[in-house]
């Protein structure tokens, strides 16, 4: 299972790599970390410098050249390492849920979250910081939270922790934060035994945590000690950070929604008012202009300490604001955030209010009030509270989910659906997409594209494999009539080879595999005509287990035929449809009444699905 869910998570993330360009670097950070990590190949040193006034934390450098074996500039790699991590979060995520709820079935709802939240997937189709850190962050709460007998198990775990809070320290200042509040959660968390013997457990994995985080610290400290004679944890960005954070120009940056003036105002600060002010900072050392950019922002609060207070106030609100910012994102976007980020502040907040262990919830609800006020600060932005906070929230929100379960396989249809049409009324602007179709339907024309599909599918049908991926396919280089048609007669065909070996040699096998109740069911045509419109049983196990009962072999195939137009045509256009959004032949409007049809027919097929189980038992 756990294998599972990490692979899944993997394989997601890789596809919006692709789908988004993976040689792509768009978020304006991005090349600064490239150009660290050729500094620390080429050069074998650490610039002092970057696109911004300080030199970055050393985290994603470092990643970024050990992952590329010293060749920064393979953008591709960069990205599916940062995917391998982002797929351990959320495995992480699935281990801390089962930690805190103590069942599957909520594990794999929060699992289920994580790896479909946009955000997640989002930090991966760029060179970010956040799946990096988050993996990192989310392990060492996992290890503080796991409950280990005293002795050198729970010594390695406490130890784990700290190196892992030490090394997202290193990759994000904000960590060096989180170390003393794992640090006295393990030790005030509620002991396993009473009194003083359950309290020198706790005193040592605090320690022995705080001591591993500072040892995992300690070379880096030493180098700046050796390199500027100044020492600096991890970066000297905290100065210039506080100043940006408190000057007047951007807060109107922040308070602009009109996109053309967001971006003219954001370039103009970044590009004109930095750079001027820079040019001021004249320290020799990386502390010494440190304290240049803290004075400055002291300078900022003094002269209006009104709108000091009131930027502060409102800052604090924006770090918790439920939506993407308007100036950097279209309405689509918007909306679709306040339905992600509100309705995980509530299942969340609703999770944390249910869960019976109030000292838990107490400290996660401490140390989200630490970090929020520890950024009041600085810029407020949701990709500085996403990994924060998410992870947790996801946690938590399993429970009001499971308690929902009845109406939950509804929204596991539904939910999946909605994202796809969301992306495929984007992907005319992913070239990756178009170069992806078009490639598709220039194989359409080629003499051994039909005969290799006819053949892979019986391969499917025999070994059991899944066929999805070749229904798209027909659909995607034929169009929904002729692709769908092709695959009608093509599933009819090869269904008759497994029918056929399980009716000559291979029905004991087949008894011995599927549940004794099912096999009786098929002695009838309707119901093998009802289970091939429902897809209660795959199409790939559904041809043996017919072949295993005295169905007649013409009804098998009439039954097989008819029972399969209205899924393969239905599934053949929604394909089709997608393609042609990816080409910008196809409507917005047009991409969502196709996957709400889908929707509409996945609910109906559930619900008919449901009622058939519970009229079998009866």
């Amino acid at each position: 299972m756990r294998t599972a869910v990490f692979i899944f998570a993997l394989l997601v993330r890789v596809a919006a790599i692709e789908l988004t360009g993976a040689e792509r670097i768009a978020f304006g950070d991005g090349p600064d970390y490239v150009q660290f990590a050729t500094a620390l190949c080429e050069q074998h040193v650490y610039p002092e410098r970057g696109n911004l006034p300080f030199f970055r934390a050393p985290g994603l450098p470092f990643f970024i050249a050990g992952v590329t074996a010293c060749h920064p500039a393979q953008t591709r790699i960069v990205k599916y390492a940062l995917a391998v991590c982002d797929a351990l979060s959320v495995l992480l995520i699935f281990l801390l849920a089962l930690r805190v709820h103590g069942t599957r079935t909520h594990a794999l709802i929060a699992a289920a979250l994580a790896t479909f939240h946009p955000f997640f997937i989002g930090g991966v189709t760029d060179i970010r910081t956040e799946p990096l850190f988050m993996m990192l962050l989310i392990a060492a709460m996992w290890l503080t939270e796991r409950r280990l007998p005293a002795g050198r198990a729970a010594d390695v775990s406490s130890s784990a922790a700290g190196a892992l809070l030490g090394l997202a320290a290193l990759t994000r200042p904000t960590a060096l934060l989180c170390i003393p509040l794992l640090a006295a959660y393990a030790f005030f968390r509620r002991p396993e035994t009473g009194g003083a013997a359950g309290r020198r457990p706790a005193l040592r994995s605090a320690t022995l945590l705080l001591a591993a985080a500072v040892l995992t610290l300690s070379p880096w400290v030493a180098r700046n000690m050796i390199r500027f004679g100044e020492p600096i944890l991890v970066n000297d960005a905290g100065g210039f950070n506080l100043w940006r954070g408190t000057h007047p120009e951007l807060m109107q940056v922040v308070e602009t929604h009109d996109r053309d003036l967001f971006a003219q105002r954001s370039w103009h600060f970044e590009a004109v008012t930095v750079s001027e002010t820079a040019k001021g900072i004249t320290g020799a050392t990386p502390k010494a202009r440190d304290r240049q950019w803290r004075n400055l922002a002291i300078e900022n609060i003094r002269d209006d300490p009104a709108f000091a207070a009131k930027s502060a106030l409102k800052k604090a609100a924006l770090y918790w604001r439920p939506w993407l910012h308007p100036g950097e994102h279209g309405r689509k976007s918007i909306a679709l955030s306040v339905v992600i980020i509100l309705g995980l502040y509530i299942l969340g907040g609703a999770g944390l209010y249910l869960h019976p262990d109030k000292r838990l919830v107490m400290a996660v609800l401490l140390f989200f009030a630490a970090l929020w006020l520890a950024h009041v600060a600085y810029f407020p932005s949701i990709r500085l509270r996403t990994p924060l906070t998410d992870p947790l929230l996801i946690v938590f929100a399993s429970a009001p989910l499971m308690m929902l379960r009845r109406y939950l396989p509804l929204a596991l249809v539904v939910a999946p659906i909605l994202a796809v049409a969301f992306v495929a009324t984007r992907l005319s602007e992913f070239p990756a997409a178009r170069a992806f179709v078009t490639t598709m339907q220039g194989a359409a024309g080629e003499w051994w594209a039909m005969p290799l599909f006819v053949v892979a599918y019986l391969v499917c049908a025999i070994f059991l494999l899944p066929v999805g991926l070749l229904s798209a396919t027909a659909a995607l280089m034929w169009g929904w009539q002729m692709g769908g048609t092709l695959e009608l007669v093509t599933s009819t065909l090869a269904a008759l080879v497994p029918f056929f070996l399980a009716r000559k040699g291979l029905a004991r096998w087949v008894e011995k595999r599927v549940r004794s109740e099912d096999a009786p069911a098929l002695h009838s045509p309707f119901v093998l005509f009802l289970l091939r419109i429902v897809p209660l049983v795959p199409y790939v196990a559904l041809n043996y287990i017919a072949g295993a009962t005295r169905i007649r072999t013409r009804d098998y195939i009439v039954t097989t035929l008819v029972g399969s137009v209205p899924s393969v045509f239905l599934f053949a256009y929604f394909v089709d449809t997608m393609a042609a959004g990816a080409m910008g032949a196809a409507t917005q409007a047009k991409i969502f009444a196709v996957c709400g049809a889908v929707a509409v027919v996945a609910i109906i097929l559930r619900v008919i699905a449901d009622r058939f189980v519970r009229s079998r038992r009866a």
